[in-house]
């Protein structure tokens, strides 16, 4: 049974199409009525005859059901050895075929519908392919099938009508090439009828007869169990070499069963096996394809390429390189990795890509024994190889800004918190020339005029062909003042005569402004659950630095879980119930043998919240509210200081230690607006000091919170934001909080507070803030002890905190608005 395979979910598509390319792209469909021939576009199926030619009657399909064009029962008018027309309609394209097949059909043409079934779009125009779904790969069909346009159906019905003869064809072309083409335009590397002078090596992974690169004539796809269609490169029709990881895995059979993948069966079965029956990777299939010795220096032109077509369709661990070796393949001078853009998770699953790549050959200009070598380290599905070229080019460069860049260390910082900005970013040269005259130009801009608040150049010396040059930091760090507001830190880069000045910048926004400090930004961020796999008790935080610290104190801290009874689409798991304890820990750190890492001995705790979380409990496990305690007096502010390091930590306990780990909400690194990477190792490296990252993270067992040691990462960042609020200064002392009460709380219109200050003639004021310290309301009395009204009915639904100030001092409350 054939099948698309995901890591985890499986998905069954009744009507599911393939975008598998026509092999041959000059195949014929010919319509011949009245001594006219016209000819139409179409798509081979996933399944059936896809090389047997074709002529014979054409005969629009008939079944006993309403609609009765569809073929989705049997059919009722004769169509032996006719090619007959049948509509998309609702059941499967196989079902269809199948039917047809039993009538005598010699040949199936499925017409696409004029809207499209899930989203009622006009694809009128699009040709269909048909294909398969889960459980049914149509490996019985036997006849052609094959798929064209809604608009071409409605001109074919017309010419048969008429009396037609339906004819497909199936050529195999000769390419043709430019003078620019020096090597393979004699069929070098088409693989025409076999190697042709190519050898393979099996590599580490594979030391059995069958595996590793082979020669396959007929260019299909398959024999795996997840395989469909033929390779979709220029020649396919004279042969491919092809790397078939998903056949050596389960040699062409797996058992998804009731589609729990504790009873998956096939997996592993195979001569190279890379996953058990769980569906569990644990390894790769390697396999070289290695050219013939070339001599370059007797071809013409000064600088070349290597050119190849690819049918490809990779998975999480499959990896892909090109070996080039100057000294007839005794060594491999360089490795180029390709392809990796295509693989999870930077680009969706079970894809299917035919294209044709280069890269140019840098520093192999005067090579006499040259040799080429393609490197698969596949962990399914497959790789095909054809038409390998070598063209001579121009000289050019082209330096590209990579996404790896230093940012601010916070997305959201404080108004009063504004920190240091240092100044990091890798550049590399894509194409075959040498950059010269290179620099960075980094700026800071204000996006709420477009002034420039602050720049700095880094030089950079030559670099040359395929040339990645990384860790050169900008000697200066930004230490200035910014105002509220929203800024953007833009790196540029320039060099003589650059081909694609397109890719020449990177750029990170980020925020100045109230009195929370946040790494990342909920409303756009695509948060998912992390945790330690299989160790439910865990620690896991943030950092922030306080370079203003004196005079304000610690409001509060957000927290997200996932909810462990739901995966990440929102569909049931086994779990049903859960109870844990999240301690959280605010500690002043200072990183003594400067290594980066949080140890035990390092940090002084200053403040404290206990949460018990649990399903009996609902409420938005997302964003959790937590009110840190001062850990030496519990009636005082977490009072802050200057150049203060902080981390933030959450440890799990969860009440039931064989429970499976609880989530924490964070975002993943390869989401770049929110990647400290470059950032934390800017500030290690240029300056010795620890700034930004993502988070903060330790494993451990029940009771060693303590001596847990917090190792900085930034693959993800985690949602666990910190809100502060200006400390009582000496003339503005803190009241006795129990002198002073407030309620209804939550609160929807009039607020009151409840004085009693043993004071006849006190002058009040009533302060409402929100979280980004703006005051929102702001009330005077002079009142004796009793209550006071505070009308809250046109403030927005939201956390604030109501300070209330007298002349003996200060205090406040948290108030809760709905």
């Amino acid at each position: 049974m054939k099948l698309n395979f995901t890591k985890i979910v499986f998905v069954c598509l009744a009507l599911f199409s393939f975008t598998w390319l026509n092999a041959q792209n000059i195949n014929r469909l010919v319509v011949t009525s009245n001594g006219n021939d016209t000819d139409f576009a179409f798509g081979l199926a996933g399944f059936g005859d896809i090389a047997t030619e074709v002529s014979a009657e054409g005969v629009v399909a008939i079944d006993a059901t309403d609609p009765v064009n569809d073929g989705c029962e049997a059919i009722t008018n004769d169509i032996a050895g006719s090619v007959v027309i049948i509509d998309r309609g609702t059941c499967a394209f196989v079902d269809k075929a199948r039917n047809a097949q039993a009538a005598g059909a010699a040949a199936v043409i499925i017409c696409n519908s004029r809207l499209d079934p899930t989203t009622g779009d006009d694809i009128s125009d699009q040709i269909i392919v048909p294909g398969v779904g889960m459980d049914d790969m149509g490996d019985d069909i036997t006849i052609l099938v094959a798929g064209i346009s809604f608009n071409d159906c409605a001109l074919l019905r017309t010419l048969i009508d008429d009396g037609a003869t339906i004819s497909f064809s199936f050529f195999c072309p000769t390419p043709t090439y430019g003078p620019e083409v020096v090597w393979g335009a004699n069929g070098e590397g088409s693989f025409n009828g076999g190697l042709n002078g190519w050898s393979t090596d099996k590599g580490t992974g594979l030391s059995l007869d069958d595996g590793g690169w082979f020669f396959d004539p007929t260019a299909s796809l398959e024999r795996g169990a997840f395989g469909n269609g033929v390779a979709g490169t220029p020649t396919a029709c004279d042969g491919i070499m092809l790397f078939d990881t998903d056949f050596y895995d389960n040699g062409g059979e797996v058992d998804l069963a009731d589609g729990n993948p504790a009873n998956f069966s096939g997996f592993g079965d195979g001569v190279c096996p890379v996953n058990d029956d769980a569906g569990n990777e644990f390894g790769t299939c390697d396999g070289l394809l290695i050219s013939p010795t070339i001599d370059l220096t007797a071809l013409p032109g000064e600088s070349y390429e290597l050119e190849w077509s690819q049918t490809v369709r990779p998975f999480n661990n499959s990896q892909f390189f090109i070996l080039l070796s100057d000294d007839g393949g005794a060594t491999f001078r360089d490795t180029v990795q390709i392809n990796d853009e295509l693989i999870p998770p930077f680009a969706s699953g079970n894809i299917t890509t035919n294209d044709t790549r280069t890269i140019p050959l840098c520093g192999f200009e005067n090579a006499s024994e040259l040799r080429v070598a393609f490197l698969y380290q596949g962990a399914y599905y497959f790789w095909a190889l054809d038409d390998i070229l070598i063209r001579s080019i121009d000289t050019s460069v082209d330096l590209q800004a990579n996404p790896f860049f230093s940012t601010y260390p916070n997305f959201v910082t404080p108004s009063s918190q504004v920190d240091e900005a240092a100044f990091i970013i890798d550049v590399e040269n894509l194409e075959n020339g040498t950059a010269t005259n290179s620099s960075v130009l980094v700026e800071i801009i204000n996006l709420d005029n477009l002034q420039t608040v602050y720049t700095d150049t880094q030089d950079y010396p030559d670099i040359g062909c395929l040339v990645l040059d990384e860790n050169r930091f900008f000697e200066e760090r930004f230490t200035g003042d910014l105002e509220d507001g929203r800024y953007r830190i833009l790196y540029t880069v320039q060099t003589d005569a650059d081909a694609d000045p397109t890719n020449n910048t990177q750029s990170w926004d980020f925020e100045i402004g109230g009195n929370t400090f946040r790494k990342l930004d909920r409303d756009v961020a695509a948060l998912v659950g992390i945790s330690a796999a299989n160790i439910p008790f865990y620690s896991i935080g943030q950092y922030y630095r306080t370079p203003n610290g004196a005079g304000w104190a610690v409001d509060e801290v957000r927290f997200g879980i996932s909810d462990p009874r739901f995966d990440g689409a929102g569909n049931p798991t086994a779990v049903t119930d859960f109870n844990l304890i999240i301690e959280f820990e605010l500690s002043l750190w200072r990183d003594l043998n400067n290594d980066f890492a949080v140890d035990g001995d390092e940090r002084v705790l200053v403040g404290s919240a206990s949460r018990i979380v649990s399903s009996s409990q609902p409420e938005d496990y997302s964003d959790l509210l937590v009110e840190l305690e001062n850990v030496n007096d519990v009636t005082q502010d977490i009072a802050l200081v200057d150049d203060g390091n902080y981390v933030l930590m959450a440890n799990f306990r969860p009440l039931d230690p064989a429970a499976a780990p609880i989530g924490t909400l964070a975002v993943a690194g390869a989401d770049l607006r929110f990647n400290y990477g470059g950032t934390a190792f800017a500030f290690q490296q240029q300056f010795g000091e620890f700034r930004g990252g993502g988070y903060l993270f330790a494993t451990g067992i029940d009771g060693d919170e303590a001596d847990r040691r917090y190792t900085p990462a930034s693959n993800f960042t985690v949602y666990m934001p910190m809100t502060i609020r200006p400390l009582a200064t000496d003339t503005e002392d803190l009241l006795n909080d129990q002198s002073i009460s407030v309620f209804p709380n939550p609160v929807s219109e009039n607020l009151f507070v409840n004085m009693d200050l043993n004071n006849s003639n006190t002058d009040i004021n009533l302060e409402l803030v929100d979280v980004q310290g703006r005051t929102i309301l702001s009330q005077n009395f002079n009142s004796t002890s009793g209550n006071l009204e505070l009308n809250v009915s046109e403030v927005p639904a939201g956390i604030y905190s109501l300070n209330v100030r007298t002349e003996d001092g200060l205090t406040s409350k948290k108030v809760i608005i709905q």
